[in-house]
């Protein structure tokens, strides 16, 4: 495959670093050393995205062939917003915003369900699915990842 597109291309397989930013200041979240808490993400055109995003896309038609058309719009955008992040994060560091002290949460597919699927959490859950959905956080040379 040629490459004559290089420049325009986004890093689909390098996950961007999201730093977390607290929902009452806006300031990133820091530990007492100033390390950054943070999540790490893969971008919109990553495979596992694109798993999703055909998985999801497969259950609308499944559902208009079988004639459930009324069906079609029951789906929960939260859910879906937790699935994509859990199959696109990878890692994380995470610290509490009041003692400043590393949370001892190991990163996991499962431990990213509950973190995501928690609505106590929806401000990190809605800042992670915006993260992922800007392009810029992955493109080649941005700043922003």
């Amino acid at each position: 495959m040629s490459n004559e597109f290089g420049a325009l291309e986004a890093d689909n397989e390098t996950p961007g670093r999201m730093d977390i930013l607290h929902p009452g200041t806006e300031d990133v979240i820091r530990d007492h050393q100033g390390n950054a808490a943070y999540l790490e993400i893969l971008s919109p055109d990553s495979e596992p995205a694109r798993k999703v995003d055909l998985a999801r896309n497969r259950a609308v038609v499944r559902k208009l062939r079988s004639g459930r058309n009324r069906d079609v719009g029951d789906e929960d955008p939260i859910e879906d917003q937790v699935e994509k992040l859990v199959a696109v994060t990878v890692g994380w560091n995470l610290i509490d915003p009041k003692t400043r002290e590393r949370m001892d949460v190991p990163f996991s597919k499962e431990n990213a369900r509950k973190l995501f699927s928690n609505p106590r959490l929806g401000w990190l859950r809605r800042q992670a699915f915006t993260y992922h959905n800007n392009e810029a956080n992955f493109m080649q040379g941005s700043s922003k990842s």
